[in-house]
């Protein structure tokens, strides 16, 4: 087996166990305390993206910056799946000349696109409530998604 192939396969066995542990593990513990805030966090195919429920968890000063983010990055994520038809996945945030940051998002059905959620989730979480600019872009990017997403089982 060439040098290549061991580097792929070790990869992509990290990265399938970090997504399930996130599906498994993060996603229950966020959904849980969503609703131990009696928040609103159910979505179907109809549902307008979420901005409230996002500025009051990005707004919570109980929650950590971690916390904040898991928790939008969760929201966001299962409206988007519950909207688009998109599914959980893992993939490249960000990269400079030595690193590569891996991280949350979704991608298409079809795996023709992948949104990194979690980069844009902490601008959403840094920005705060003085400059929503971030926020404002999230929201109409998913909508356009939401719009041009082809129709799935998902999303009747």
């Amino acid at each position: 087996m060439d040098e290549r192939a061991n580097v792929t396969a070790y990869y992509e066995d990290w990265f399938y166990h970090r997504l399930q542990r996130f599906v498994e593990e993060t996603l229950p513990t966020t959904t849980a305390l969503v609703h131990s805030k009696n928040l609103h966090a159910t979505f179907d195919a109809h549902t307008d993206f979420p901005r409230t429920l996002v500025e009051t968890i990005r707004d919570d000063e109980k929650l950590t910056r971690k916390e904040k983010v898991e928790v939008i990055t969760a929201v966001i994520g299962q409206w988007m799946n519950a909207t688009t038809g998109s599914v959980w996945s893992i993939g490249p945030c960000a990269s400079d000349s030595l690193t590569e940051r891996i991280g949350i998002g979704v991608k298409s059905t079809d795996g023709t696109s992948f949104f990194p959620l979690v980069p844009t989730v902490e601008d959403i979480v840094d920005q705060g409530a003085a400059d929503s600019s971030r926020l404002d872009l999230t929201i109409a990017l998913c909508e356009s998604d939401r719009r041009h997403a082809k129709p799935s089982p998902n999303t009747h």
